[in-house]
């Protein structure tokens, strides 16, 4: 009969490198299972145009760097006239609740438009979080945006644009409010024939209108994304303009899917025209550990200019901790 001590020690032994085993497993469980939850909230986050216009008032991670792949919309405007649009663009959550934006929108418009398509512009923008939600109070962010104009606009100039955002959770609904104010600027239709409506950009529409002045004879509704702003000039007639909406949306975490709808209303200064009403939903869907599909659709079912479109996009995410240190005292 064996030693009850010699027993003992050759449980151990035998013991040991399962335990050992058994540990290493889980720690790799956990690792992957934190990455997958780390990546799991990436399609919580709407931004301006992802996938609708209304957005959250909640930053990305930081050195969060996200890539917004092709995403493409097509725009129906009174006349039967189609415009397409693309527009990359690139985020950084450089600084604690702080976001850097680079965008390049190209447009492809109607067959007598000139410049027919192209880069519209390049915009820089910023978005800051400067209040967490709590019990007592909703999320807090602002941004702003330049816009500089390049070859394919049907206009000249760089415009600006800030918004206010304020984001509220109610259990799985998250209820959203913004305010913005920009500039815009619209082509003056041609002397030849002054009554063809024209698209500018970001997207917009121009439709002829009653009077005899350039501005009596177009009107302007525009902008897919975030921002608030168009090429601008000296010759191009335009003003100052406010946008006020409000978005809910619900998440299903199992299914790694948010559902978001919204409305807003936007004023045009100096057009002489009503105010434009337009309605969205969209859905951002997970579908791999960092990368987000997002869709969208909706109308503008008031003003001189009704119109629909839908758009389609991919987004990607990576860490990118390197691109600018993080210093110490």
């Amino acid at each position: 009969m064996m030693p009850l001590a010699f027993r003992g020690r050759r449980s151990l032994g035998t013991t040991a490198p399962r335990v050992g085993g058994a540990c290493a497993l889980v720690v790799l469980l956990s690792a992957g299972l934190g990455a997958v939850a780390g990546a799991q909230p990436e399609y919580r986050n709407i931004d301006g145009g992802r996938p609708v216009r209304i957005e959250d008032a909640d930053a990305s991670a930081r050195h969060s760097l996200d890539f917004q792949i092709a995403p493409v919309r097509v725009d129906r405007i009174t006349g039967g006239i189609y415009r397409w649009q693309l527009e990359p663009r690139v985020s950084y959550a450089a600084f604690p609740r702080t976001e850097l934006e680079l965008r390049a929108p190209f447009a492809y418009r109607e067959s007598n438009a000139e410049p027919r398509g192209g880069l519209v512009g390049v915009g820089v923008g910023a978005f800051h979080n400067f209040l967490v939600e709590s019990e007592r109070m909703p999320a807090l962010a602002a941004e702003g945006e330049l816009l500089f104009s390049a070859g394919g606009s049907l206009t000249r100039g760089d415009t600006y644009s800030v918004r206010g955002i304020a984001t509220r959770t109610f259990g799985r609904y998250r209820l959203h409010a913004n305010a913005a104010y920009g500039t815009y600027r619209v082509p003056i239709p041609s002397s030849d024939a002054p009554d063809i409506p024209q698209i500018p950009d970001t997207p917009c529409s121009i439709n002829p209108g009653s009077g005899g002045s350039s501005r009596g004879r177009v009107a302007a509704a525009c902008l897919a994304t975030s921002q608030l702003a168009m090429a601008s000039s000296q010759s191009d007639p335009g003003g100052s303009r406010w946008l006020f909406g409000a978005a809910v949306d619900r998440t299903l975490p199992l299914r790694s899917l948010l559902v978001v709808a919204d409305v807003f209303a936007e004023e045009y200064r100096g057009l002489e025209r009503p105010i434009d009403w337009t309605v969205e939903a969209g859905l951002r869907r997970q579908i791999a550990l960092r990368t987000v599909l997002e869709a969208s659709a909706g109308t503008r079912f008031t003003g001189p200019s009704p119109a629909w479109f839908v758009s389609l996009g991919v987004t990607t995410s990576r860490a990118a901790r390197m691109l600018i240190p993080e210093t110490r005292p």
